[in-house]
Parts: C-alpha cells; sequence; structure tokens
C-alpha cells in the first residue's frame, strides 16, 4: 500500500489560508484548501504522538480523519476525534501517516 503525498491531492483554484496564532511553540504552517473532489477522508496507517506544538494532533492506527487542507511542508490540518476523550479537534498530522480510505463499492442488484 502507498503512502499519501501531497501530489496526490490536488489544489484548489482559490488558496485559503488559515491565520495561526503565534504561540510559543505552535506550528505556524498556512494551508491550501483542497479542489472540490479531492478525497478527504483518510485513516492512520501509524500511530502519531501530537507533538509539543499545541495545534498538532496525535493519530493511531486505522483513526479515521477529515484533510481540511494541505500545504507543501508535508503537513495536513485534519479534523479527527480524540480517542481519549471524545472530543473533535483540529490541528496539524503529517500527510505521511494517512492513506485515502477506499469507499465501499455499491451494491449491484
Amino acid at each position: 500500500e502507498s503512502v499519501s503525498s501531497d501530489e496526490d491531492i490536488p489544489f484548489s483554484e482559490e488558496e485559503e489560508e488559515e491565520e495561526e496564532e503565534t504561540t510559543g511553540g505552535a506550528l505556524e504552517f498556512h494551508y491550501d484548501s483542497l479542489a472540490p473532489r479531492a478525497p478527504r477522508h483518510y485513516k492512520a496507517i501509524a500511530n502519531f504522538n501530537q507533538l509539543e506544538q499545541e495545534n498538532s494532533v496525535s493519530l493511531t492506527v486505522d483513526q479515521e480523519v477529515e484533510v481540511i487542507g494541505i500545504n507543501q511542508y508535508g503537513w495536513w490540518w485534519v479534523r479527527a476525534t480524540n480517542n481519549v476523550t471524545g472530543e473533535t479537534e483540529e490541528g496539524w498530522a503529517p500527510a505521511s501517516y494517512l492513506q485515502v480510505m477506499q469507499k465501499p463499492l455499491p451494491l449491484q442488484t
């Protein structure tokens, strides 16, 4: 199985930038929005422990995430449910830890 990279995801014609506050240790990236038909649902293929930076998220193998935006540095802005607290959170995750989820094929009748 191949690992997704920024080259796998087309950028939208319109670029959106997410302004991150300058706080101690925060990852200060901006992201581009995904093209309308780009896949948005991914799963983690490896565990990733949240960095000291306050705006990254932890991932566990097979955890499902929604990709909100991507950047040129190999980090993606994702929305995920925290496995410990059950709360939905957004933050940066490394693209190399994510793989597009295959949609189930429709049933033939």
